[in-house]
């Protein structure tokens, strides 16, 4: 990530946004917390999916765990714990921000699909499967 874990600078034009200039629809699918409109890298895009803000009850109560809670505290370790043994022994995702690659090319391809004759189009997909934490497929 260029520049650290920061917002990235205004100054600074994304590749969405010379697309979007140039009169292209625009859409950006990813999984990657530090790739969030938190952190402005939403800019440019006409859509733009981000598993921060995934709707799943799963996802929403860790979310509100690592919003709510003390990282530091016990009841966060503690919880912190479990989703791990779960992830790591029974591989179970426990509300993972992270989304796989397979929903992720599914919410692709749907929105390519969909403006597949609104003339130029500009699609970023960025995946998390092979970064850590990670789960593999029940299949396998």
């Amino acid at each position: 990530m260029y520049g650290g874990y920061e917002r990235i600078s205004e100054d600074r034009t994304l590749i969405s946004e010379a697309f979007d200039d140039a009169g292209y629809r625009t859409a950006g699918f990813h999984s990657n917390l530090y790739l969030s409109a938190d952190f402005g890298y939403d800019r440019g895009f006409d859509e733009f999916y981000d598993s921060k803000t995934d709707p799943s009850a799963t996802a929403r109560l860790r979310q509100f765990v690592k919003d709510q809670l003390d990282s530091d505290g016990i009841l966060y370790q503690t919880l912190a714990r479990a989703f791990e043994t779960a992830e790591e022994t029974a591989g179970i995702n426990v509300g993972s921000a992270y989304v796989s690659a397979d929903e992720i090319t599914d919410r692709a391809l749907e929105w390519a699909e969909s403006v597949a004759t609104d003339g130029p189009r500009f699609l970023w997909v960025h995946y998390m499967d092979v970064h850590h934490p990670y789960v593999p497929p029940e299949r396998h």
